[in-house]
């Protein structure tokens, strides 16, 4: 039996035929409609000289439209290279000649300063032009679940832009994890999943296929600048409310509209988190303003699949974790030769994972594939262990460490202590050359209301909860905390 996405959506389309598949602010689809704009667009491919095997690079626009080319193009055989929706166009054909890709998609009419060898392909234009043609798979075939479903760019462990090439078996099984934790077959009868998360992303795609094939409702917003249209989306006409965020949209929630954000504390069922670690003091106004509500900080990659899930408000008292293995996964602790080690609190080394959700590789870059994944265990970068009783933990990147006088401090440790000062909105700890020590630890800090930093009070304040050597020697004031377009401290814009 096919257990691709596209087979699970092609069911639900004579089952559930009227349930809401997609929706956003502008446009809402049943299954039945979803599906037939994703065998005509599969046809207007096929029609264009895009056939089985051909790579296609279509930039993640936040809407449905996005998601029937997407899937369109998987019907039609084809392979989408899913890139960033602002990736300049010097940097798109840069990609579609790494892929060998003759294709390109993008919601916009039209982009400039694409080389003539590339033809375009607006989203809108290929709705509109596929209207007339079949809606049914005449012609087509599911594609296997070895094929290659998505090849997604990400900077990943190496630090190297490269395309993660993930196939619809491995693809599958992180999508079904996730729809299993979430129980999204109740969201499917009685809710919505309400998403701003970029569809090129590992996470936001993972989470609408884990939806879709619980035969849901999906929800697509366009990021949460517009804080207006994100509560209007939390209005949809529904008993529960399953909503996927990353740690610094939360924050903006509770920072910044903590009592219009609780007025939907009976509504919000699940908040499925991810993509960095949720700081310990947002994780207790988290649960303060939603009490009723069960946070899940899950932990994966793009190389490895979901692999970990930790239900914060439930499993509490365990910083630092992120959580317990889901299915068909494994976790290794190794030192730096990749050997294995007993690990403990006090012996981390890094982690690495043995699952079903594993990539393919690199896309030709058997270099790069070696670097991370050797008998089908990727090998990350991230230091941590695994305790007695199967909690995984992680302090941080490997390479985010910081060795002040021969003694290792994960800075996540100094920020999260850091935060819970009152009067301090965000901070990172970083590193500073020190000939005495090699590095000291410096906290830069973003105070509430500019100018009221005192570094001895918070030097103090943190002496309570930190050990000498993690305590920094050095407090400066900022305007802001360096960030990378998905919210995560951009730790490299501060490594000199």
């Amino acid at each position: 039996m096919n257990s691709t996405i596209l087979s699970v959506i092609s069911d639900y389309a004579s089952t559930k035929s009227d349930r809401i598949a997609v929706a956003s602010d502008k446009e809402q689809l049943t299954y039945s409609e979803f599906w037939k704009e994703i065998c005509r667009a599969a046809h207007f491919f096929r029609n264009n000289g895009i056939n089985k095997g051909d790579m296609a690079a279509i930039k993640a626009a936040q809407s449905p439209s996005y998601l029937i080319c997407y899937y369109g193009l998987q019907l039609a055989g084809a392979v989408p290279c899913a890139l960033e929706q602002n990736m300049p166009s010097t940097s798109t054909a840069e990609v579609a000649a790494k892929m060998k890709a003759e294709t390109v998609i993008s919601e916009r009419t039209s982009m400039k300063d694409l080389p003539d060898n590339l033809r375009y392909f607006s989203m809108k234009e290929i709705r509109s032009e596929s209207i007339s043609l079949a809606d049914d798979m005449s012609g087509l075939e599911f594609p296997s679940e070895n094929d290659t479903q998505i090849i997604m760019f990400t900077t990943g462990t190496t630090g190297a832009s490269k395309g993660v090439e993930i196939s619809f078996r491995a693809m599958a099984a992180s999508e079904q994890k996730i729809a299993d934790f979430l129980d999204m077959k109740y969201y499917a009868e009685h809710g919505v999943l309400i998403t701003p998360t970029p569809l090129n992303h590992a996470k936001g795609i993972w989470e609408t296929g884990g939806m879709l094939r619980s035969g849901g409702t999906v929800y697509i917003l366009r990021g949460m600048a517009d804080l207006k249209t994100y509560f209007k989306a939390l209005d949809y006409p529904c008993e529960k409310l399953l909503l996927s965020l990353v740690p610094a949209n939360l924050r903006i929630l509770l920072t910044m509209v903590p009592d219009e954000f609780a007025e939907y504390a009976d509504r919000i069922g699940d908040i499925k988190l991810g993509t960095a670690p949720l700081l310990e003091h947002d994780k207790e106004l988290s649960m303060k303003l939603l009490p009723n509500t069960n946070f899940h900080n899950a932990y994966g990659s793009s190389e490895a699949g979901i692999l970990s899930n930790l239900v914060f408000n439930k499993q509490t008292g365990l910083e630092y974790c992120i959580g317990q293995l889901l299915p068909n996964t494994e976790a290794i602790v190794v030192d730096d030769e990749r050997k294995p080690i007993k690990s403990s609190k006090e012996n981390m080394g890094k982690l690495a994972f043995r699952s079903n959700s594993v990539m393919k590789g690199y896309y030709n870059e058997p270099e790069l594939t070696a670097e991370i994944l050797e008998d089908g265990i990727v090998y990350t970068n991230d230091f941590g262990y695994v305790d007695e009783n199967g909690f995984v933990f992680v302090r941080g990147r490997a390479d985010d460490v910081i060795n002040t006088g021969g003694l290792k401090v994960a800075p996540e440790e100094v920020e999260s202590a850091a935060i819970r000062i009152d009067g301090i909105k965000d901070c990172i700890c970083i590193a500073e050359k020190s000939e005495l020590y090699g590095n000291t630890l410096k906290l830069l800090v973003v105070m509430k209301e500019k100018g009221t930093m005192d570094a001895n009070e918070i030097r103090r304040q943190l002496s309570h909860s930190l050990e000498p050597y993690k305590t920094p020697k050095k407090i400066e004031e900022v305007d802001e905390v360096a960030r990378t377009y998905n919210g995560k401290m951009n730790r490299k814009f501060y490594r000199t």
